[in-house]
Protein backbone atom coordinates (compact mmCIF):
# COMPACT_ATOMS: atom_id res chain seq x y z
CA UNK A 1 0.00 0.00 0.00
CA UNK A 2 0.84 3.50 -0.84
CA UNK A 3 0.97 6.35 2.06
CA UNK A 4 -2.66 7.04 1.41
CA UNK A 5 -4.05 3.66 1.83
CA UNK A 6 -4.52 2.41 -1.63
CA UNK A 7 -2.96 -0.50 -3.13
CA UNK A 8 -2.04 1.06 -6.24
CA UNK A 9 -0.46 4.20 -6.51
CA UNK A 10 -1.18 6.45 -9.67
CA UNK A 11 2.13 8.08 -10.71
CA UNK A 12 4.09 8.97 -13.97
CA UNK A 13 6.56 7.34 -15.57
CA UNK A 14 10.14 6.78 -13.88
CA UNK A 15 12.60 9.16 -15.30
CA UNK A 16 10.00 10.71 -17.24
CA UNK A 17 8.34 14.01 -17.19
CA UNK A 18 4.96 14.79 -15.94
CA UNK A 19 2.05 13.07 -18.20
CA UNK A 20 5.22 11.59 -20.96
CA UNK A 21 4.45 8.22 -22.42
CA UNK A 22 7.04 5.47 -23.71
CA UNK A 23 6.98 3.44 -26.75
CA UNK A 24 6.57 -0.31 -26.47
CA UNK A 25 8.50 -2.84 -28.76
CA UNK A 26 6.04 -5.53 -29.44
CA UNK A 27 5.22 -8.16 -32.13
CA UNK A 28 2.72 -6.81 -35.08
CA UNK A 29 0.59 -9.19 -34.47
CA UNK A 30 0.25 -8.86 -30.99
CA UNK A 31 0.15 -4.89 -31.63
CA UNK A 32 -2.84 -5.74 -34.14
CA UNK A 33 -4.91 -7.55 -31.18
CA UNK A 34 -4.51 -4.76 -28.75
CA UNK A 35 -5.39 -1.88 -31.40
CA UNK A 36 -8.48 -3.74 -32.01
CA UNK A 37 -9.07 -3.92 -28.49
CA UNK A 38 -8.72 -0.55 -27.79
CA UNK A 39 -10.57 0.72 -30.70
CA UNK A 40 -13.80 -1.94 -29.86
CA UNK A 41 -13.37 -0.62 -26.09
CA UNK A 42 -13.52 2.94 -27.44
CA UNK A 43 -10.43 3.69 -25.17
CA UNK A 44 -8.93 6.94 -24.52
CA UNK A 45 -5.57 7.80 -23.61
CA UNK A 46 -5.35 7.22 -19.98
CA UNK A 47 -7.80 4.25 -19.81
CA UNK A 48 -6.88 0.95 -18.30
CA UNK A 49 -5.88 -1.15 -21.11
CA UNK A 50 -7.38 -4.23 -19.18
CA UNK A 51 -10.06 -3.61 -16.72
CA UNK A 52 -11.04 -5.11 -13.81
CA UNK A 53 -15.09 -6.39 -13.27
CA UNK A 54 -15.98 -2.77 -11.84
CA UNK A 55 -13.48 -1.11 -14.13
CA UNK A 56 -10.60 -0.78 -12.42
CA UNK A 57 -7.26 -2.09 -11.93
CA UNK A 58 -6.80 -5.80 -12.79
CA UNK A 59 -6.34 -7.98 -9.37
CA UNK A 60 -3.34 -9.31 -9.65
CA UNK A 61 -4.63 -12.86 -9.37
CA UNK A 62 -6.40 -12.46 -12.15
CA UNK A 63 -3.44 -11.81 -14.19
CA UNK A 64 -1.54 -14.51 -12.76
CA UNK A 65 -4.29 -16.87 -13.24
CA UNK A 66 -4.37 -16.03 -16.97
CA UNK A 67 -1.07 -16.21 -17.72
CA UNK A 68 -0.47 -19.60 -16.05
CA UNK A 69 -3.30 -20.72 -18.06
CA UNK A 70 -1.93 -19.15 -21.74
CA UNK A 71 1.27 -20.61 -21.06
CA UNK A 72 0.05 -24.11 -20.03
CA UNK A 73 -1.79 -23.82 -23.02
CA UNK A 74 0.71 -23.04 -25.86
CA UNK A 75 4.09 -24.53 -23.93
CA UNK A 76 5.26 -27.84 -23.84
CA UNK A 77 5.12 -29.80 -20.30
CA UNK A 78 9.28 -29.22 -19.79
CA UNK A 79 9.41 -25.41 -20.51
CA UNK A 80 6.35 -24.68 -18.47
CA UNK A 81 7.76 -26.49 -15.50
CA UNK A 82 10.73 -24.28 -16.01
CA UNK A 83 11.13 -21.21 -14.99
CA UNK A 84 10.93 -19.39 -18.06
CA UNK A 85 8.50 -16.68 -18.21
CA UNK A 86 6.58 -17.63 -15.09
CA UNK A 87 5.78 -14.55 -14.23
CA UNK A 88 4.69 -11.88 -16.68
CA UNK A 89 7.14 -9.51 -15.84
CA UNK A 90 10.08 -11.95 -16.93
CA UNK A 91 8.97 -11.62 -20.39
CA UNK A 92 9.39 -7.32 -20.56
CA UNK A 93 13.10 -8.14 -18.86
CA UNK A 94 13.66 -10.70 -22.09
CA UNK A 95 12.28 -8.43 -24.77
CA UNK A 96 14.25 -5.20 -23.21
CA UNK A 97 17.45 -7.17 -23.19
CA UNK A 98 16.68 -8.48 -26.80
CA UNK A 99 15.65 -5.05 -28.24
CA UNK A 100 19.71 -3.81 -26.59
CA UNK A 101 21.42 -6.56 -28.10
CA UNK A 102 19.91 -5.67 -31.36
CA UNK A 103 21.48 -2.26 -31.09
CA UNK A 104 24.69 -3.06 -29.84
CA UNK A 105 26.52 -1.74 -27.32
CA UNK A 106 25.12 1.66 -25.27
CA UNK A 107 27.19 4.72 -26.36
CA UNK A 108 28.33 7.59 -23.87
CA UNK A 109 25.36 10.02 -24.58
CA UNK A 110 23.29 8.13 -26.62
Amino acid sequence: MDHTGEIHEQRDLKGRAEGETRTVPGHPALTRILRQHIEDEQLQPGDLLFQGESGGILAGSVIRRAWRSARKAVLPPHVYESPTGRRVYDNRNTRLREVAQRRGPARPGG
